[in-house]
């Protein structure tokens, strides 16, 4: 019997002697799961915690996060994540790229784009890699609507002051070409001749757009 298999068979123990398990007993079992990689029924023992009033570990949390976005369960790893900021936990630009990276690896982009402003509306201003997880995460999506709310993403890190880079304009420059929005490519070409000639890199931008 693996550890996991002993832990939740002491904790069926308790329960049925009519013994409460305390936030001790959650973090013992929730340790287990994770050695042995079973996120699926960590996240069990974080729901339990939460319907008992208590929370599990930040790190934890995040966790089981990861491990859901891999598995593709992004409405769990959401509910996780929702259950983070109802423990009272401070939420933190890295914890906002965790659950980031989860919607971007699983392509859901209107969650993606919705978590962004959510971040903005609490004073979480992000880095490149944060708006280019969601610009790649929107990417996914073949809505031709979606290219507008691409642009108004760079026009934001633009706005905020956050570094544009190759990988930007990359992303920006496929979508336009993938949905037939010429307008849009143009503008993408436009800023790219701008940002590469103040940088004196312009010959390895425009390959971008061949």
């Amino acid at each position: 019997m693996c550890i996991r298999d002993r832990a939740w068979d002491v904790f069926h123990k308790m329960k049925a002697a009519g013994i409460e398990p305390d936030l001790i007993t959650y973090s013992v079992l929730l340790s287990a799961c994770e050695k042995d990689a079973m996120w699926g029924r960590a996240a069990e023992v974080i729901e339990m915690m939460h319907a008992g009033g208590m929370h599990a570990s930040v790190v934890d949390y995040t966790r089981v996060i990861n491990a859901l976005g891999e598995k593709g369960e992004v409405a769990r790893a959401v509910d996780m994540f929702q259950k983070l900021q109802l423990s009272g936990c401070q939420i933190t630009l890295n914890l906002c790229n965790i659950m980031l990276n989860c919607l971007e690896r699983n392509g859901r982009g209107d969650l993606a784009y919705h978590l962004m402003r959510s971040m903005h509306d609490n004073g979480i201003i992000g880095e490149t890699v944060t708006y280019n997880m969601v610009l790649c995460s929107l990417s996914k999506s073949a809505d031709p609507g979606v290219m507008p709310v691409m642009l108004e993403v760079y026009n934001t890190m633009k706005y905020l002051g956050v570094r544009v880079t190759s990988h930007t304009f990359a992303v920006l420059t496929h979508s336009a070409r993938a949905l037939g929005n010429m307008c849009a490519g143009g503008d993408v070409a436009c800023a790219m001749q701008q940002k590469a000639g103040a940088e004196g890199g312009l010959t390895t931008l425009l390959p971008l757009l061949t």
